[in-house]
This record gives C-alpha cells, structure tokens and sequence, in this order.
C-alpha cells in the first residue's frame, strides 16, 4: 500500500478492493499471539454464517466480554467501506452493521497489541514466563 502514511483505513481498503471473495478476515501485524485455535474458530464460525445469509455480517472474538482480533466480514461486497479515513480501520463500519456475532473465546491474545517497545519487552517476559 503505498498510502500506508495516511493511515490502517487505506490499506484495508486496498485489500478489500483486491479481493474477489464474499468474505475476508482481518488481522492486526501487532497482535502476534492469536492462537490458531481462535483463528479457526472465527473463520469456521463466519463461513457457517455466510452460508446462511447474503446480508453484511460481522464475526468478532470477545475474551472476557472485550472485543478482539481477528475479524470476519461477510458479504463484503454489500458494505461500503469509502468512508473510511485515518487509522481508525473498520471500527465505523463495524459499529454501524446490524448484524453483528460475538464469538467468546479463551484466548487473551486478541486484545494483545504489540506496538511499542516496551509493550515488545512486556511479551518477552510473558512468553519466558509461559515457556518454562
């Protein structure tokens, strides 16, 4: 995205305008301890609800009731996302979507932004603490 300066919005937009599928999940590059089980579990979660409906959906994992990463759009061809401006990604047009599913998860990994140096030496010490 060479207008990645001018914030997240536009190069969710320019993968979206790339894409030719009726969904598509969102990742986060500074959430990095999503486990692959709640990746998964969005995506199969989405997919059951795309085959249900033709409206715009949205699917987001909640760890303890607060909203996460990944996020599953469905029917992404029926939203308009030329509003988006800034670094504010999706979160308008989220919040504005009639149909929106929650999915509760265990994993505290989808609230983990990494953005920082010390929020990195944070994780550092996390994982050491995890790994023995």
């Amino acid at each position: 995205n060479p207008d990645y300066l001018s914030g997240q919005s536009t190069s969710l937009r320019k993968g979206i305008n790339s894409c030719h599928s009726s969904s598509v999940m969102i990742f986060l590059g500074d959430q990095p301890v999503i486990s692959e089980k709640t990746i998964r579990a969005v995506f199969q979660f989405g997919c059951a609800k795309q085959s249900a409906s033709d409206e715009p959906f949205v699917v987001r994992p909640h760890f303890q009731s607060t909203p996460g990463h990944p996020v599953f759009l469905g029917n992404v061809q029926k939203m308009d996302f030329t509003g988006l401006e800034g670094d504010h990604g999706a979160k308008n047009i989220i919040h504005e979507m009639e149909n929106q599913h929650y999915l509760p998860v265990r994993d505290s990994g989808i609230l983990l932004d990494v953005d920082t140096p010390e929020a990195y030496e944070k994780l550092k010490r996390i994982w050491l603490w995890d790994s023995t």
